[in-house]
């Protein structure tokens, strides 16, 4: 909304039918222009503006009456209203006279579900057109509205407003309703005279994001409050969020002297322009993974006209290890604080010379502290503070993964970071770590260790500002070979886990076979929870005759099973387990 109106600012308004208009509670004014009419209730608040911009937050009410053309009249009881439930927890559709404009949408409510006998009258350029009962919507006339009621409010429509007849309407929506240029609807009265309301006339439980509109004691300072309620993907709390209660106190806190209740959620959505851009962006999180859509908002605009340069905005990293380099970024406002296109090849970045110093828009500081970066296009400047890490002030340098066990010829990629003495981290890239490998283990490029042809086992050492540290590394293919001798035992191991063994005379000429995990299989009967599966193959191109069977170990823990053991093993003559 904010973007597509030009706002400086926006905050999102009033409480509204998620799951079936789309259409607010509450009252809307826009452009001095009513849009929809308060609910007849008297526990919901809003906020709003007249011409000359004094702010009210007040219970608005509303009255309206519909003359048919024979001078009988009924009392309109709303315009542009969804269904809700008014003060007596009845529907606010039932015996009631409502009016819609094109302000609606582009056809009427039609039928309503749990009420019968509901008519329509299209009326254009105040002349009755159609009478309709129990229909579907119908369009609404662009020069013309649609009356709808129900019980004896449907009973006037028949008896009065026959096609062809003529038809007005009236209205007054206090307090100020003539005066009044823009408004939302909201919940309860917050802040009441800088202090707690002896009560909430509605009070939404927990703690959740909260929106709220407030006004200093002498009406001329308006604060737009959004209340963050974030939760990690691991469950870890990020902002709590708060109640009713909490946000009413943290009002107060400000120095807010009258505050409404908006609606929060997942609708609580606040949005700025930053100083030097042009359009606004999103400064909260919403409670949701993305933005809600919602009906209405309060927008700031500014009607400043475009003057000269007057500041630039300077954006980059707050914090920088010494000898790393971080590029920053200018925009230019004017006085009004309108943002003000600069080229950005006409910046001058410095530093203090000690501090470090400027290439283009690249800093490269030296030694730990605060530097000062300010830049400058003629009169107009602005500076941004940057936090330096130096080598006194790092702790422990980390690389991922912290263990490789790797199969001969493969690559696994490797990643650093250093973690400071205040518990913050910085990830490195793999050009400013040095690291040492022997050649007998591998070689590494570019972050990424390749492992040797051979098995063998060693480490990395890497080095970054006088921090050290090293990763074990396993070069060992996922097989196993074995050489059978006809005369004598022979007999491997896997890992502590598989053992397997042929017996004296299991063959009559040397023979060589490799026992490898195997993970291409399939057909395994159904209820059997497979821990693991193992092939026993001759070296290639060879084939061997077994004189008696050989023996399977398999070493599992009673801890890792929850049914009975069995080993399965496939017979390739028949295809099966």
């Amino acid at each position: 909304m904010a973007k597509r109106t030009g706002a400086v600012a926006a905050i999102n308004g009033d409480f509204f039918q998620i799951k079936d208009s789309g259409r607010t509670i509450g009252l809307a004014y826009q452009g001095g222009q009513l849009v929809e009419s308060p609910a007849q209730r008297t526990d919901m608040f809003g906020f709003g503006l007249t011409v000359d911009k004094t702010p009210i937050i007040e219970v608005f009410g509303f009255s309206g009456k519909v003359t048919a053309g024979n001078g009988k009249s009924f009392s309109l009881s709303g315009i542009n209203k969804p269904g809700y439930l008014i003060m007596s927890d009845v529907s606010s559709d039932a015996e009631a006279m409502n009016l819609y404009t094109p302000l609606w949408g582009k056809t009427s409510r039609g039928k309503l579900a749990g009420l019968s006998g509901v008519v329509e009258a299209v009326v254009k350029n105040g002349v009755v057109r159609q009478v309709l009962t129990d229909k579907a919507g119908v369009p609404i006339p662009a020069d013309g509205y649609i009356l709808k009621g129900h019980g004896q409010a449907a009973k006037f429509i028949k008896d009065n407003l026959p096609v062809g007849s003529k038809v007005s309407y009236t209205y007054t929506v206090e307090p100020m309703g003539s005066k009044l240029f823009a408004a939302v609807g909201g919940q309860a009265l917050l802040v009441e005279a800088g202090q707690l309301p002896a009560y909430f006339t509605q009070n939404i439980s927990g703690k959740h994001a909260r929106t709220a509109a407030g006004i200093s004691k002498d009406g001329k300072t308006l604060y737009l409050v959004a209340v963050e309620k974030q939760v990690s993907s691991d469950g870890t709390i990020v902002s709590a969020g708060m109640t009713q209660e909490e946000l009413a106190g943290f009002l107060i806190s400000l120095g807010v002297w009258r505050a409404v209740n908006l609606d929060g959620g997942g609708s609580t959505t606040l949005a700025a322009r930053h100083l030097g851009d042009f359009g606004a962006s999103l400064v909260n999180q919403p409670q949701a993974a993305t933005q809600r859509k919602v009906p209405d908002a309060i927008g700031i605009f500014s009607i400043a006209p475009q003057g000269k340069l007057s500041g630039l905005s300077v954006s980059g990293p707050s914090m920088l290890l010494a000898g790393r380099e971080g590029s920053f970024e200018v925009k230019g406002y004017d006085q009004y604080y309108n943002p003000y296109r600069v080229n950005s090849d006409n910046i001058v970045f410095s530093v203090n010379p000690e501090d470090g110093e400027f290439e283009g828009n690249i800093l490269t500081p030296e030694e730990s502290g605060t530097v000062n970066v300010t830049a400058s296009l003629g009169s107009a400047s602005g500076t941004a503070a940057v936090r330096v890490i130096g080598p006194e002030m790092l702790a422990e340098l980390l690389v991922s993964p912290a263990k490789i066990k790797i199969e001969p010829g493969n690559f696994a990629q490797l990643s650093a970071k250093v973690k400071t003495t205040g518990g913050e981290y910085f990830d490195l890239k793999p050009e400013e770590v040095k690291w040492r490998v022997n050649d007998k283990l591998g070689e590494i490029a570019d972050g990424r260790f390749t492992a040797a042809k051979d098995a063998v086992s060693g480490q990395i050492r890497a080095s970054y500002q006088g921090l050290d540290t090293s990763v074990p590394v396993t070069v060992k293919p996922t097989w196993t070979e074995l050489q059978i001798k006809p005369d004598s035992i022979s007999e491997v191991t896997m890992d502590d886990w598989i053992e397997v063994q042929f017996p004296a005379g299991a063959v009559s000429d040397p023979a060589e076979v490799r026992l490898a995990y195997e993970a291409a299989f399939s057909d395994v009967p159904e209820g059997i929870v497979v821990l693991g599966a193992v092939s026993l193959t001759p070296a290639e191109g060879k084939e061997i005759t077994l004189n008696n069977p050989w023996r399977l170990n398999w070493l599992y823990s009673e801890e890792s099973l929850g049914h009975r053991p069995v080993i399965l093993l496939y017979d390739t003559d028949r295809n099966e387990w």
